[in-house]
This record gives structure tokens, C-alpha cells and sequence, in this order.
């Protein structure tokens, strides 16, 4: 795959994502600096786990490529809580960041999967 088009597709990647969970946040905490929170997480976690995601496609094949990004969504999912609990300076309980994250997450991979059929 050439370089340009990797970059394409991670780029896509990440806006597509920032949009969901950018939507998602909104309606969840109903607070415009969690726009910003969110975008900072996705800055932090979107690229590498983007960049995993494809080397483990290209490495290996169905099952075995699902079970490792799987995994690799679970610590994204652990670490944006985290990072929305720290960016907040946890003015919420972890239960709240820990729902905003796997809401925000499971909205985007739901997205992104019907959107990588197409």
C-alpha cells in the first residue's frame, strides 16, 4: 500500500472518529470543553491504535488480527477514562468518564465498521 494512501485512510480514520465521538460527548455531557478533552484523547490513542490496526491486518489474518485490536480498543477504552478523569481534574466520579469512554468508543467502532463495508 503506498505511503500516501495509508496517510489518507489514518486521517480519515481519525476525523470520521473525532466526529462520532465529538457528537457523542456532546450529548453525553452536555459541556463544550469535553469537545476538547475528546479531541485530545483521540489525538492521543486514534493514531497508534490506527497504525496497529493495519500492521496487524497486513501481518496477519481474520481471527487472530480481531483478537489483538479487540485488546487494543479495551486499553484505548481504559485510557481515554482515564485521560477524560485527568484533562477534568476528576471533577466526576470514574464511573462517568469510564461510560463516556466506552459510549464514545463503542459509537465510533460501530460507525467505523459499517463504514469500512463501503
Amino acid at each position: 500500500m503506498k505511503t500516501e494512501l495509508i496517510l489518507a485512510w489514518l486521517s480519515y480514520a481519525f476525523l470520521l472518529t473525532v466526529a462520532v465521538e465529538g457528537a457523542v460527548t456532546l450529548i453525553f455531557t452536555r459541556q463544550k470543553v469535553f469537545l476538547l478533552y475528546n479531541l485530545c484523547c483521540n489525538a492521543l490513542t486514534n493514531p497508534l491504535l490506527n497504525v496497529v490496526g493495519l500492521a496487524l491486518a497486513y501481518k496477519m489474518q481474520g481471527f487472530d488480527a480481531k483478537l489483538y485490536y479487540t485488546a487494543g480498543e479495551l486499553i484505548v477504552l481504559f485510557a481515554e477514562a482515564a485521560l477524560y478523569a485527568f484533562f477534568d481534574n476528576k471533577r466526576h466520579s470514574k464511573k462517568y468518564y469510564f461510560c463516556l469512554s466506552l459510549l464514545t468508543n463503542a459509537a465510533s467502532l460501530a460507525v467505523g465498521v459499517l463504514f469500512s463495508r463501503f
